[in-house]
């Protein structure tokens, strides 16, 4: 199998989990300890829970904004090694990598090159700033 035909299914699992505020779905998708790449530091999620208030952070910045779906498209995936997919496409959020454990596959970290941050959990305007920033210049103009 080819990294792009791998990465989708899991991509498409967590997509959905957000926006429906199902934390279990999401969560068993993530490989513990999880490595988060922000703009100036790495953080590292130990558990679960360690998920919980940026998930819901997300969840809510969907909701608030009137967004019921999202769509997440893999359009180029590489190996990283023989257990191991980066998303090598362009991102407006995250850059995950998914690795395999036994015979599932798993995201083991993200890279979240716009938030410029030292802290874990993100908060709404950190991960949707950008973009109510872009909407707002747009509707001004």
């Amino acid at each position: 199998m080819s990294p792009i035909s791998i990465y989708p299914s899991g991509l498409d699992v967590v997509t959905a989990a957000v926006p429906a505020g199902d934390l279990d779905a999401y969560a068993a998708m993530i490989d513990l300890p999880y490595l988060v790449h922000a703009g100036t530091a790495d953080l590292l999620v130990s558990d679960r829970e360690g998920l919980r208030p940026t998930f819901q952070a997300l969840g809510d910045g969907l909701r608030v904004r009137d967004v019921t779906q999202c769509e997440r498209i893999a359009r180029a995936a590489g190996c990283v090694d023989r257990d191991g997919i980066e998303d090598t496409a362009h991102s407006h959020v995250a850059s995950p990598t998914i690795v395999r454990r036994d015979d599932r596959w798993l995201f083991s970290q993200a890279r979240y090159r716009s938030l410029q941050t030292r802290r874990w959990p993100f908060a709404d305007a950190q991960v949707f700033g950008h973009f109510d920033q872009t909407a707002d210049a747009e509707t001004a103009s």
